[in-house]
């Protein structure tokens, strides 16, 4: 849509929600601002509002124990909003606009407030101050509360920053510890995961299991019908293995068509129970696209350590490995469990 023609209440709406303000939790820097500016004008009472479609909203307050939400349509700030300027009104009672809202009609009878506006101009909230007397602030004092407003939205806006760097730092951890294809981990921080696990089972003297998964004949897969679609199938089977395993499990993608899951707190019978699962899921789910294989089998090892703090990550992958070994020669398609739990 052309900004021209953008609804102008919409687009100051939109500003207003991207600043991620709106009905968060009192901050002191807030209220201290607030009660600077109640100092500066010599009046009770002073608050920090943003104003949604329909409500006004209060960040900080001073002069009152709390505020709750007004309608929009009867608080003073609302003026504010729709003018994008500073209103000042010393008797609130002689103004036909104010003389029968509900504040009013509470003994309020002075208001000053100011726009608190965005980057580009869009009136999200207001500064302002109010007294049980009649009066108004005087020049100098409207331009304090003007200069206040600004770091209002300086707190705002650095609090946005903050936001959006956390997201960010969020987002490239995940990219630097996730397998883009299968959407589990990549190899490198499957490794860390599976040192933590190990460390923690042998901390706490609990069970610890790991799943090697290999994909069947999976070299012919992308021989026959082409890379693209052994890509299908690998992002495929990375999305039934997260559907499979609880929160407390991980898994990620050990190199080329072999996976990896990470099961802690597992005997070696429930490991083999959550493989055997995985085994038949895997054999029944399609990956049928233009001219590609319906369904590919996997062939799955499974080891487990025991309580008596020997688990080990080299040695639970060795144990794992060789038991996905027997389940090829087996036949494949299918579960085969290390001979005994890791002692």
């Amino acid at each position: 849509m052309n900004r021209q023609n953008a609804d102008p209440e919409a687009t100051r709406l939109a500003a207003l929600h991207r600043c991620g303000i709106f009905q968060t939790p009192a901050e002191q820097d807030f209220d201290f601002l607030t009660r600077l500016a109640a100092e500066i004008c010599q009046v009770p009472y002073a608050f920090v509002t943003f104003v949604d479609q329909d409500y006004v909203w209060a960040k900080a307050w001073h002069g009152v124990e709390k505020i709750a939400p007004a309608a929009r349509c009867d608080d003073y700030c609302d003026f504010v909003i729709r003018s994008g300027q500073p209103l000042v009104v010393h008797d609130l009672c002689s103004d036909p606009r104010t003389a029968s809202l509900p504040p009013t009609l509470d003994g309020f009878r002075m208001y000053a407030g100011v726009p608190l506006l965005t980057a580009d101009q869009q009136a999200i909230g207001t500064l302002c101050v109010l007294d049980k007397r009649a009066g108004q602030p005087n020049d100098h004092q409207l331009e304090l509360l003007q200069s206040l407003a600004r770091q209002v939205m300086a707190l705002v806006e650095l609090r946005q920053h903050k936001r959006e760097l956390e997201a960010n730092v969020h987002l490239l951890e995940r990219l630097a510890t996730t397998d883009e294809l299968t959407g589990l981990m990549n190899r490198r921080r499957l490794m860390e995961r599976l040192s933590e696990e190990c460390a923690r089972a042998r901390r706490f003297k609990e069970p610890m299991a790991l799943v090697l998964l290999d994909l069947d004949h999976f070299k012919q897969v992308n021989d026959q019908w082409g890379h693209a679609t052994g890509d299908i199938v690998l992002a495929n089977t990375g999305r039934l293995i997260r559907e499979t395993l609880r929160e407390t499990d991980s898994a990620g993608r050990y190199g080329g068509e072999e996976l990896c899951l990470l099961l802690p707190h597992t005997e070696l019978d429930g490991a083999a129970t959550v493989a055997d699962t995985l085994c038949g899921r895997l054999a029944t789910r399609s990956h049928r696209t233009a001219g590609a294989p319906e369904y590919v089998t996997a062939s799955l090892g499974v080891a487990a350590s025991s309580h008596l703090e020997q688990c080990h990550p080299a040695t639970l992958l060795a144990q794992a490995d060789a038991a996905l070994y027997r389940a090829k020669d087996n036949g494949r398609n299918c579960v085969v469990v290390a001979q005994e739990a890791l002692a």
